[in-house]
């Protein structure tokens, strides 16, 4: 109540107090990771725009002048993961699903860009571009064997939000048989009870924004190919 307030929602104090007994009675005397995964966007980004700038519209003199194309971009997400174990935190696997043309491989050069961001980020190719029971079944089988690497030992809670990919009976079968134990979080409840969402995605994607906006500002076409991104 305290931290809710008397307004609180009644699920965010159902959601604390299971996560209480969670950690002090089913996990008592045992070594456990709290580890939170979500998904974000992160094909649509933009370049800031801010301060003064003069817009001169472009002269066309024949309609056989060749137009600039406008750079195509890659739709692509991340399913990111953070815990509360820092030595842990440093191998958490942080993959991202770009999709290519009707889930194709992409090109080798492409390939190659993903390839060179390094360990622990890794790129699944032939996707939707969006997490799926096929891709969650594979992180979750991903996660225990990062965790385990690190400390077989160690118990993991895994925080998701209620979204279908993650609740659905493959999905909880799997982490079951791997003895990974779930906590939801309740709808609506994600924007202040899980980490991701209050505050890692935003500062992740205010840095890309200006990256991008620096990128784009070296470019003499005043534009950032998909390669590049």
């Amino acid at each position: 109540r305290e931290l809710l307030g008397d307004g609180g929602a009644p699920e965010a104090c159902i959601f604390l107090r299971w996560t209480r007994w969670l950690l002090t009675v089913h996990f008592c005397n045992k070594k456990v990771v709290v580890v939170n995964m979500d998904e974000t966007s992160m094909g649509g980004h933009k370049a800031p725009r801010h301060g003064l700038f003069v817009n001169v519209r472009r002269c066309v003199f024949g309609e056989d002048e060749n137009h600039p194309s406008k750079a195509r971009r890659l739709q692509c997400s991340l399913l990111g993961t953070v815990c509360d174990n820092a030595e842990i935190q440093r191998v958490l696997p942080q993959v991202l699903l770009p999709k290519y043309r009707n889930k194709e491989s992409p090109p080798a050069n492409l390939k190659a860009a993903f390839a060179s961001t390094g360990s622990p980020i890794q790129a699944w190719h032939k996707t939707t571009g969006w997490n799926s029971t096929e891709s969650m079944c594979r992180w979750l089988r991903l996660l225990r064997h990062t965790v385990h690497t690190v400390d077989p030992d160690m118990a993991v809670l895994l925080v998701l939000d209620c979204a279908p990919c993650h609740m659905n009976d493959r999905v909880l079968k799997t982490a079951r048989a791997l003895q990974v134990v779930v906590l939801p979080v309740p709808s609506k409840c994600t924007w202040f009870l899980q980490p991701l969402d209050v505050y890692s995605f935003a500062h992740l994607k205010r840095s890309l924004s200006k990256k991008l906006a620096i990128e784009e500002m070296r470019s003499p076409e005043g534009a950032v190919k998909v390669v590049d991104q």
